[in-house]
C-alpha cells in the first residue's frame, strides 16, 4: 500500500503521464519505517544516512536497469 499525499500522487501522476520510469521511494522509506527508525534513514529532519542513500542506490538499480545490487 502506497502513502498517498499532493506531492506523491503529483510524482506518480507525472510519471504515468509522461510515460517515465518511477523508482518507487515512497514505498521503500514507508516499508522501510516499519522496522527501522527514521533516525536510521535521516539526520536533521531531511539528509539521508548512508543507510538511506544505499537503500535509494539499490532500489534505483533495481528499478531504472532491473537488476538487484548485491
Amino acid at each position: 500500500m502506497r502513502r498517498s499525499g499532493p506531492k506523491i500522487d503529483a510524482v506518480h501522476k507525472l510519471a504515468k503521464e509522461f510515460k517515465a520510469e518511477l523508482v518507487p521511494f515512497d514505498q521503500l522509506f514507508a516499508a522501510a519505517l516499519k522496522t527501522q527508525s527514521v533516525t536510521e534513514q535521516v539526520s536533521e529532519v531531511v539528509h539521508l544516512e548512508d543507510q538511506g542513500h544505499a537503500m535509494m542506490a539499490k532500489l534505483w538499480i533495481k528499478s531504472v536497469l532491473g537488476s538487484p545490487l548485491r
